[in-house]
């Protein structure tokens, strides 16, 4: 379904599509059962944009095509990502105040932890927990993240290796009214200290000294 997406995100933004699938979710089979609304898209209808405006011509010089990606396909590419869901809770809580934001592995990784720790749907609206699975990484959909921020008191961002989700959502959230900002963590606590390594962490294995037994 989401490589789907992807297509007709870039058919309609006229920008290229990344995805980006790991060994954990690509070297495995499942039959999946799909329903006929698969493929199925909305189209933003968006004032004074259309098609015209973000396909290929020539001759075409790097300064139009800046101009042209900057102000017109990126915001087409992000209506298109709000329209479609692209960003949506999948866990959420009346009461929430703790948020986690995550996409792809690490948001499997996410879940997993989740039930191993017996949270539940369930237990997951007792404590205000809700969880916010992103679909397209960048540029983050800013509408669809205020939103999903709006009452949390904090954001643990949960990502592979580098910072990224995490430098957009700050960088988002330091206009924001101090009322409604969340404190972020993620790599880091909210006092610098590491949270969230990004290098994977090394299991040591242990020792194969034989063990002998004595009668002394």
């Amino acid at each position: 379904e989401l490589g789907l997406m992807g297509y007709g995100f870039s058919r309609y933004s006229g920008l290229w599509t990344g995805l980006k699938l790991v060994s954990d979710v690509v070297e495995t089979t499942r039959s999946v059962a799909i329903n006929g609304d698969v493929g199925k898209f909305i189209l933003p209808d968006v004032d004074g944009f259309s098609a015209d405006q973000v396909i290929q011509r020539w001759p075409d010089d790097r300064w139009s095509q800046d101009q042209r990606t900057q102000n017109i396909k990126i915001p087409a590419a992000l209506e298109f990502a709000r329209a479609n869901s692209f960003n949506r809770i999948v866990m959420d809580a009346p009461g929430r105040r703790l948020g986690i934001v995550s996409a792809g592995k690490a948001y499997q990784d996410v879940r997993q932890a989740l039930d191993m720790l017996g949270i539940t749907n369930e237990l997951a609206t007792q404590i205000g927990l809700t969880v916010y699975k992103l679909g397209m990484i960048w540029p983050i959909e800013p509408e669809g993240a205020r939103a999903f921020a709006g009452g949390l008191k904090e954001i643990m961002v949960v990502e592979e290796r580098r910072a990224f989700i995490e430098i957009q959502l700050k960088e988002m959230a330091f206009n924001w009214p101090a009322s409604i900002r969340p404190r972020i963590i993620g790599k880091t606590d909210q006092n610098g200290a590491p949270l969230i390594p990004s290098t994977p962490r090394v299991l040591r294995p242990r020792s194969t000294m034989p063990i002998c037994e004595t009668d002394e």
